[in-house]
Formats: C-alpha cells, structure tokens, sequence
C-alpha cells in the first residue's frame, strides 16, 4: 500500500479511509497508477532519510533543522521526506507506457548512446545580432536544460511532459500548456539550428516528436471540456486543437479548462518551423506529415476560437482564451499578443497544399490571409493603448475599447486574470517583449514600422543604464533601465534582474537592431551589450524553477541567432505540402567542438551508486553518459562549463534597496533569535511561505522578498502599491511615497521612482 501525507493532516490508510479524505479533509486522492515524478535522491542527510522541496528531484545539505527527521521536514518546514530505501530514478521518470489503440512506431531513447560534442551553428548572415564566441550555449545545449523539468511519459508512442510548479501551477506534479508549448518551440527551434548530418540531430529530432505527442496528448484529453471550440478541426475534426491549460504530469486527466492563448501560439509555431527544419531532409521523420497537417488545423482553431472580432468588424483582437477575454470588460494581456507568431501562422496557411476541409467563417468578409493581418494590426494597436510610452514598459493586465473603425483607446478600469497586479510590470507583462523581439527578428522588414517604435524606448532605456565596466557584475544594467509610468504602469517587478521570466524576455530585445544613435560617446557597442545578456541568461543551474527555466531556454535561443536562423525557413516561400514536394532553404553548416569528452564530469555521481540496473538507468538522461551507457566507446560530449559573470556581487540589500543575485547555497545564514523578522513582498504584510521566512537569504535570494523587522514603520503603513488616493502621508516615510493622477495614487517604492 501507498501513504500520502495530506498538508497539515496525519497520515491516513490509503484503503479505509479513501472517502473520508476526500470528504472530510478537502483533500484530494492519489492513486498508484499512473505514478506520478519520483524524486531523486543523491544526498542521505541523515543516514535514513533527507530532505526535499518541490519538485523533489534531489536532495539538500541546507537547512539542518529541517533534516533532524521526517516531522522537522514535513510538518515545520512543508518539505517531503525521502527514505534512503526509496527508488532513485532520474529527474525524467520513465512510468509505465499509455495504452494505445494502434501500433505507433516506436522512438529511440531521449538521448541515444552514441552523441557528438556539442554544435554551435555560424551566424549564417551579417544581419543575425548573436553573442560572441564564448558567451554562448548553441540551442541544443539549451534545450538539455529542459531535461531536469522533462517527464517521460511513454515510450511507444514516445512521448514527454514539462512539469510545471508554483503559484498556479501547483506543486510540481502537473504540466501547464506554456510549458509544454515551449518544449515543443524549443525542440523545434534546436532543429532549425542544426545540419543533418549533425549526431545530435536525431536526439533532437526526437524530443520534439516527444514534447508534440505530449502537446497531442493534452488535446485529446481536452475533448469534453472544449466546449467553446466548435467545431473541432485537429485530428480529421475529432479532437480539438488548443488543450485544457494545465494537466496532470502522465497526462491522463485535465485539471484546469480552457485554452490558453500564449501557449497555442508557441507550440503552433514549434510545429511549422520543425516542419520547414526537416521537410528537406534526406529521410524525412515518420511524423512530419502529421505535425505539418496538425499545424495547419490548429491555426484555424486558433483564428476562429482564440480571436474576437469588433462591433465595426475592424479590428480582431486576441482573447484570454478560447471561451473568455478581448474586449472591454473582458479583460486582456499584453503578453499574449505574438505579431511574429501571427505573421508565421499567415504564411504556412496560405503556402498550404492539401487542405481537407472547408475553412470557417471568421465573422467577416475578408480572406485568411486578411484575418491575420488584421489581427497582427489590432495587437500593435493595442499594446500602443497601455504601453509607457517614455520607457516601453506594457502592464500584466488592460483593458481596451475600440474607439470606431481605425483607432482603439485604453479603457479604465480594473482586470487581473491570474493574481498578479495588474499594473506591474512582472511576470507576465516582461513576456511582451520577447513576442516583439520575434517579430522584429522573424520579420525585420515587414514588421520594422511596427516592431521597432514598440522596442525603441526600452532600447534606449537601457543603452542609457548600461555599464560596459561596472563593480560587479549585477550592476551591467542600472536601476533605472526598466522604469514605470503612472498610470500605465505603477511598478517593476520587485527582483526583475534576479528572475529569468522577467530578465530573459527583456534582455533577448537586444537580439534586434539598435539604432546608431544612443551608442554615440558611450564607448560600447550593442555587441557589448548582447554579450553580456549572453551571460546572464546561459546561467541555468539545478535552483532554477521551471518558469524563468523555460524563459531563458527561450531567450537564449533568441540571443545565438537561432530564432533569425527559423525566421530564415518560415519566410521561404515554397508551398507547405507533402513530405516529398517540401523545400525549405539550405541550412547553415555548423562547426564542431572539438574538445575531448571527459567521461568524469558527463555522468553524473548519483548513478554510479544508485543500486537500479544500468538498463533502466541508460534510459536516464543525465545517467545516459556513463561508461557502461556507451560499451562501444563511442564520443561523449564535455558538458559546456557555465558562464559565470565576471565578478560576483556580495551586497545584501535593505528592505528599501534592489534586491541581491541568487546566493550561493553555502552561504545560507540561520534565522534570527526570536523570528523578529518575516519576508514581505508588498513591505506591510508577511509571507505564508515557511522556507521564505527562514532566513534572510532564502527570502531575498530564492524567494525575491524583503526581509522586514516586524515591528519596523514599514509595517505600520500602507502597502507598496496600495491605493494612496487622499491618504497621500500614508505611505511609509523614506522607503514609499504616494505617486499618480489626481484620480488614482499608489504607494510606490522609491527605488521605482
């Protein structure tokens, strides 16, 4: 029989009192099959058991209180407690396979025994701004950073998940469809980088045949619960073709309904550049046929289900998903809008050959072709109606209405989909930035009118702020690099430079011209500058949580020149048909490192000690490197070291100050006597978050917090960004102060000043 141990409830029997939980502790039931991610475990803290936090792929040496016992861990600081009995499979879990109706053909491993160094693809024109040598990971390396949060849920038909956790997410236990769309985009992406004849292209090739069946797989799920996508279109017209957004990690089930736009649009673009990536190969995958023809059914799907046209019919918006959002009250997201994506989407549909059904009526009297135009038009009009327009800054939420048929006006009001303030510049509004990069990057001619005056005032933002020589290497940017402006935008996300959704997104703009003119009498390039974004966002390690892990993944692959090098493929102009007939531009040669693998830092310790056999534990991504993985002593690749910046800052921030770069783990310090002091994110209130309120570090650095004093005036007053209107001596003296209109006021912090 399975435990499991219910939050703040004492273990109970799985059988006799399998209604009760559910009933009588608002609990939810677990079951053994399918299993769900199990943990691996390297550290034994203890000698019989250790510590671990969500997504409980390893363990920690940190926080000693919480390793005295199961209790500590469980109870005191919301760990899980692992055995030093329990299993210890790979971050990827390989569960038992799905059932399938028919024979599919069965893929080879995630990552086959016989590998090549890693490849770094050439800048292919003088026009792709990519980092220098050495300052950055090609796109296949950056795809391997996936590995950790990949779930292998299938073999026949291969088949892989992105788990997913905190905040909406859960707890790690669950994919949402952004995730899972990046993998699909990321995947495709690293195919578009490489040649054929590249060793690693199979692997490549394969992962995204595994994150595109995980994508078909969350459809397919979501047949009962489309209920505002009529008719269907993927699949011959059975399924529909944007998934239920969040799902369980062996995707067996829906847990959250409704699609979500962001995440359509990334995976529906990861399909048609892997299907321009291969379609001229000289043996072309099993699957292309399917990916190209499930592409084009779901740009239809999308169009038709995920837009909103006007009352004038002049404008199409994009919605919040298939059943809500758009216009007005309705509420809208500046980061959905993907023009880049659109222009793609446009361009694939009309090349199509071989259409099998008949296209929807979208409301007007316009061709497809016009439909995305329009709807790529509405979205800069939009983003123009709530953008700062001094910094470039857009919110996380907006509400727009159209004003007749040729102009649109930001409407009043307030609006926020997921609980993220609505007038931050945070986690989901940082996301615009990298779709308009797209845009300006896939598209430099077309979308130049449009693209470039949306990004040229960050641009100038921050050639202003950068230091080519600062003290430390935090300080490239200065704090005045992402400004707000009342009322578009009240704040910035607290600790943008220390989290990579948000420092990603931003950083990878400067993958797209500058103009000459702020570089005049700096004495730096924009070379300079995307160097140094190169290595920032190539720092990805073991800490890095699924969210900003995808976003500079992403960014990353925006930064090498990568997305230049799709944009090359998607704007060719041959028809998008059969396998045979498919052309797509000659791909770029790439170069070979050509160091000496090292077989001791490639596999990894744990598997050399763990007591599975080497037949399952081959099948482990970061295991599949070790010697008795590769019996023919074929070439193992040497893991690319991590760019580390210069220097390392080792300020500790004041609750009034910017916040500190993410602390080595040995430096953790222990809490004050006393728990004196909590971490705050709005400086008024404290956290929930035990791990956050254990100590300094662990709030500033893993949490993004502030570490307050309970009994300091910051607690006393009005929140940061709390409503100040005439209560304007309210907010707390030196560390806010009450900014806006003669209408609205918010307490701001003073460094967003």
């Amino acid at each position: 029989m399975i435990f499991f141990r219910l939050k703040k409830h004492k273990y109970a029997s799985f059988v006799a009192y399998s209604a009760f939980l559910i009933n009588g502790c608002a609990g939810k039931w677990l079951t053994s099959d399918p299993p769900t991610p199990s943990p691996v475990k390297n550290t034994d803290a203890t000698g019989s058991g250790c510590c671990s936090w969500s997504p409980y792929l390893e363990c920690t040496e940190l926080q000693t209180r919480c390793q005295k016992n199961a209790q500590f861990c469980e109870y005191g600081c919301e760990g899980k407690w692992l055995t030093s009995d329990a299993p210890a499979p790979s971050p990827v879990v390989t569960p038992s396979p799905i059932p399938t109706a028919t024979e599919q053909p069965v893929a080879a491993p995630i990552q086959p025994p016989t590998i090549s160094s890693p490849t770094v693809s050439p800048v292919s024109t003088t026009d792709i701004l990519s980092c220098s040598s050495g300052s950055t990971k090609s796109s296949w390396e950056a795809l391997s950073d996936m590995d950790v949060i990949t779930y292998i849920v299938s073999k026949a038909p291969f088949t892989l998940s992105v788990l997913s956790s905190g905040g909406a997410a859960g707890d790690g236990s669950s994919v949402v469809s952004e995730d899972q769309a990046h993998g699909v985009l990321s995947a495709a992406l690293t195919l578009a980088s490489m040649e054929e004849k590249d060793k690693n292209y199979a692997a490549a090739k394969n992962k995204f045949y595994g994150y595109f069946n995980g994508w078909k797989k969350m459809c397919e799920n979501s047949e009962f619960d489309a209920w505002c996508q009529k008719p269907f279109y993927c699949n011959g017209g059975q399924l529909p073709c944007l998934p239920g957004w969040k799902q369980d990690a062996a995707l067996t089930k829906v847990e959250g309904r409704g699609a979500a736009p962001d995440a359509d649009e990334d995976a529906i673009l990861g399909m048609i550049i892997a299907v321009k990536a291969v379609g001229n190969d000289s043996n072309t995958p099993f699957w292309l046929e399917e990916v190209r023809i499930w592409a084009d059914e779901s740009c239809t799907q999308f169009l038709k289900d995920n837009t909103v046209l006007s009352v004038t019919g002049s404008h199409r918006i994009l919605g919040l998903g298939s059943c809500w959002g758009g216009w007005e009250e309705d509420g809208n997201n500046p980061s959905y809008h993907a023009p880049g994506h659109y222009r793609v989407m446009r361009d694939f549909q009309q090349s199509f050959v071989g259409r099998t059904y008949t296209l929807p009526s979208l409301g007007d009297d316009g061709s497809l072709t016009d439909a995305w135009n329009m709807l790529i038009d509405t979205s800069y009009k939009f983003l123009e109606t709530t953008q700062c327009p001094g910094t470039g800054l857009v919110p996380n939420w907006a509400l727009v209405a159209e004003t007749n048929a040729s102009e649109l006006k930001k409407l009043p009001g307030k609006f926020s989909g997921s609980g993220t303030p609505q007038f931050e510049f945070g986690s989901e509004a940082g996301r615009t930035m990298w779709r308009i990069a797209v845009d300006a990057i896939m598209y430099p001619s077309e979308s130049a009118s449009q693209a470039g005056p949306f990004l040229s005032p960050l641009h100038i933002k921050m050639v202003e702020h950068f230091d080519p020589n600062p003290s430390d290497s935090d300080s490239y940017f200065g704090y005045g690099t992402l400004e707000a402006c009342s009322p578009m935008v009240s704040n910035v996300f607290y600790s943008w430079w220390w989290n990579g959704f948000i420092f990603g997104p931003v950083l990878s703009t400067l993958g797209t011209k500058i103009a000459d003119g702020p570089f005049q009498d700096t004495g730096f390039s924009q070379q300079t500058m995307i160097d140094v974004a190169c290595n920032k966002v190539n720092v990805i390690d073991s800490e890095t949580t699924y969210f900003a892990r995808s976003w500079q993944v992403l960014s990353m692959m925006t930064l090498n020149g990568d997305i230049a090098r799709a944009g090359e493929l998607v704007r060719d102009a041959a028809p998008s048909s059969t396998p045979n007939s498919t052309t797509s531009p000659t791909k770029t040669p790439s170069t070979t490192n050509t160091k000496a693998p090292t077989d001791a830092t490639a596999c990894e310790g744990w598997c050399l000690n763990n007591m599975n056999d080497w037949e399952k534990k081959c099948n482990w991504i970061q295991c599949s490197l070790c010697v008795p993985c590769n019996p023919l002593d074929t070439p193992i690749p040497t893991p690319v070291p991590t760019i580390s910046p210069t220097s390392s800052s080792s300020k500790t921030p004041t609750p009034n100050s910017t916040p500190v770069p993410t602390i080595s783990p040995t430096s953790l310090s222990t809490p004050p006597s006393g728990s004196q002091f909590c971490c705050t994110w709005n400086l008024f209130n404290c956290g929930a978050d035990s791990q956050c309120n254990f100590s300094k570090d662990f709030c500033q650095a893993t949490c993004g917090g502030a570490w307050v004093d309970k009994n300091s005036e910051a607690m006393t007053c009005l929140a940061i960004w709390q409503e100040c209107t005439n209560k304007e001596n309210k907010c707390c003296a030196g560390i806010s102060s009450c900014q806006g209109t003669d209408t609205y006021k918010q307490c701001i912090h003073v460094s967003m000043e």
